[in-house]
């Protein structure tokens, strides 16, 4: 076993999912790394591929429930997704991450990834995220459908957006 070894059979896995090469970069086995990376879409794109596969079930029934446990524990409670959303959450460096699946009340499910990069200090960038995700669905249970598959915040635009959180109280 090496990184490089790993490397190749997580690049054939991704690629099995639809993911093109300019989607993903790993340059270690760890996760640890800045240089881990992974488009949002292509998150998504690889969820969807998962959900799909005969494993699909179990590997989501791994992952924390928004307001019920695990790391999503403190999330989501008390909102139209709480129990409702299944996701990994990821922090490092500045840089917080969300990838999973939700059920709207309707029973269909959602895949998403929501990124924030570059948060600056002080600000809590899994509140704005949080909000982002529960927008559209209350929207959806107030109007009908609401189509999305994924968000990208980026520093520009989340420094904005987290003013507005603030204001907002979120």
């Amino acid at each position: 076993a090496s990184v490089e070894g790993g490397q190749k059979v997580v690049t054939a896995m991704l690629t099995e999912a639809g993911l093109k090469p300019h989607q993903f970069v790993f340059s270690d086995g760890s996760g640890m790394s800045t240089y881990n990376r992974i488009a949002p879409r292509a998150a998504v794109t690889f969820l969807r591929w998962v959900k799909a596969q005969s494993w699909g079930t179990k590997f989501r029934e791994t992952l924390p429930i928004g307001g019920v446990d695990g790391t999503l524990a403190g999330r989501f409670k008390g909102t139209s997704l709480e129990g409702r959303l299944q996701a990994k959450t990821g922090t490092l460096n500045a840089t917080n991450a969300l990838a999973g699946w939700f059920t709207a009340k309707s029973g269909r499910t959602f895949t998403f990834a929501a990124y924030a990069n570059d948060v600056p200090d002080g600000v809590i960038a899994t509140r704005i995220m949080d909000a982002a995700l529960v927008f559209p669905v209350l929207i959806s249970l107030t109007f009908g459908s609401v189509e999305f598959g994924h968000f990208f915040f980026v520093k520009h635009s989340f420094q904005g957006a987290a003013r507005e959180g603030a204001r907002a109280g979120i």
